[in-house]
């Protein structure tokens, strides 16, 4: 009973520490066209750091850069990009948009209907233990890969099906040293070191 009512108490303090972070830390995104090629993206709330990439349909990057302001509103010239389907990439500490656009033979397309966010995973170490934390609102699944220093895969899960995806790893069992913990969401992949 004793350990039921702490693990209940752990899925409450992650719950609010994901929720937390993402309501006080993600910025306010505005993407907007201004003229023919030209977009505007404004950002409000207290920023810490962003980065903007456009990418080609298949995902190469174009552009890229990285802004440390805690507001920013910029506007992009896009006027050099051939035709095509391309999108733009805002990545917050906890927090990624993607919008999508088309750029015509004289101006640019958003596709504001094909617009997503969603947020990264969190993760925190608790004594012996790795606190993992996702918000799935957009019912995306996430896969976790444990790994020792020489490549080889200790654990792997997959999780699905709830607007927070949790899981607590417990390393006691394991020498020190360092693991990689890999996970996958939305078709990224996001790197941790876990030191023992």
């Amino acid at each position: 009973m004793k350990n039921f009512v702490k693990s209940s108490l752990l899925v409450v303090a992650m719950l609010m520490i994901t929720v937390g972070v993402a309501k006080n830390i993600d910025p306010n995104i505005k993407v907007r066209l201004i003229e023919s090629k030209l977009v505007q993206l404004t950002m409000n709330g207290g920023l810490r750091m962003v980065e903007v990439s456009v990418k080609d349909k298949n995902g190469e990057i174009i552009y890229h850069e990285r802004s440390e302001n805690l507001n920013l509103s910029k506007k992009y010239d896009l006027k050099n990009l051939p035709m095509g389907d391309y999108y733009m990439e805002i990545e917050s500490l906890t927090k990624i948009k993607v919008v999508p656009f088309k750029v015509l033979s004289n101006s640019i397309d958003l596709i504001e209907a094909d617009e997503i966010s969603y947020y990264k995973p969190i993760v925190r170490k608790e004594g012996t233990g790795v606190l993992i934390s996702k918000l799935a609102l957009n019912n995306e699944n996430l896969e976790i890969f444990l790994y020792d220093a020489s490549g080889n895969i200790l654990y792997t899960e997959k999780l699905e099906g709830n607007a927070v995806l949790k899981r607590k790893l417990n390393l006691m069992n394991l020498n020190s040293g360092d693991y990689n913990l890999v996970l996958r969401s939305n078709g990224k992949t996001f790197y941790e070191t876990i030191m023992l």
